[in-house]
């Protein structure tokens, strides 16, 4: 490898073995995506594998559709919860300057 650089979810190095497996010690996960090679590939447990079909290879952490509708969810899960919330907030308040103070005599 001529030159690399690794990011919190970057991956970028230089070859000159293209077409030659390069073994990257970086744990697979399928949110894993290449430009310019082939792969990734798990090979064990901490290593994945990219075959280059290009001088430089860039290996980025990217998200799939099972994340991006996860998110939405979350999303209008606490959107669900914080209206519930502001509506009882509301109907409190309300309560409060209807009903009259009880004091004990």
């Amino acid at each position: 490898m001529l030159t690399e650089t690794i990011e919190n979810e970057r991956i970028i190095f230089e070859t000159t073995a293209i077409g030659q497996p390069h073994w990257i010690k970086m744990s697979y996960f399928p949110n894993w995506k290449v430009k310019g090679a082939e792969g990734p590939f798990v090979v064990s447990p901490s290593f994945m594998m990219v075959i280059p079909t290009e001088r430089q290879v860039t290996l980025y952490y990217g998200s799939t559709a099972s994340n991006t509708v996860g998110q939405v969810l979350t999303v209008i899960g606490w959107a669900v919860v914080l209206s519930v919330l502001l509506i009882e907030l509301v109907r409190w308040r309300r309560r409060a300057k209807t009903e009259p103070l009880l004091l004990d005599s």
